[in-house]
């Protein structure tokens, strides 16, 4: 299991409450603190999509941001996470990552995206459809789609679109715990 490197930021598009955040985080612990309905979840249901390979549901209609007014595109999830080296970090935690960095010099950075989107070869298909006229019938028309959306998480520069190994992934412990104050 890694325990030294840390998530320096993330970066959420198009998911739940989030048109597009990019959060930065530092070394060691930190709290996300907020008001009802501000993101918290959401935020750590993000981070999720990445590395809870055990828990992770496919996302449905409600999971795509509600806000859109661009009804001629099918909406895509995407999340990015930039992995750090900390002071604690070995050589094998860096070949870990080998294939995800984007930053070789120290502190080095790795990057891991997760994209939910409609195939390209369905993309022609839901563009010629008639455009909805309003936000309900454009998620009635996503929600046809749904079944022909697919998720990939890769590693390095986003735009390579290079798969990232399910076995180096798997030795990142993901934890969601609940903390509810009253």
């Amino acid at each position: 299991m890694v325990d030294s490197m840390y998530i320096a930021h993330i970066h959420v598009q198009n998911y739940r409450c989030f048109r597009d955040i990019k959060v930065e985080f530092q070394e060691g612990i930190n709290v996300i603190i907020g008001e009802s309905n501000s993101g918290k979840t959401a935020l750590l249901r993000a981070l999720g999509l990445i590395f809870d390979r055990r828990h992770r549901k496919r996302p449905d209609i409600y999971d795509f941001h509600q806000g859109t007014n661009h009804f001629d595109q099918p909406p895509t999830i995407a999340v990015s996470v930039t992995l750090r080296s900390s002071s604690k970090d070995t050589l094998a935690d860096k070949a870990l990552v080998a294939s995800w960095l984007t930053k070789l010099d120290t502190p080095w950075e790795a990057v891991l995206t997760y994209r939910f989107v409609l195939p390209e070869e369905n993309v022609e298909e839901f563009r010629k459809e008639l455009p909805p006229v309003d936000r309900d019938a454009f998620l009635r028309k996503v929600e046809r789609y749904l079944p022909k959306y697919v998720s990939n998480i890769y590693g390095g520069k986003p735009e390579a679109f290079l798969k990232a190994d399910l076995e180096s992934l798997s030795k990142f412990d993901f934890q969601f715990n609940w903390l509810r104050v009253l």
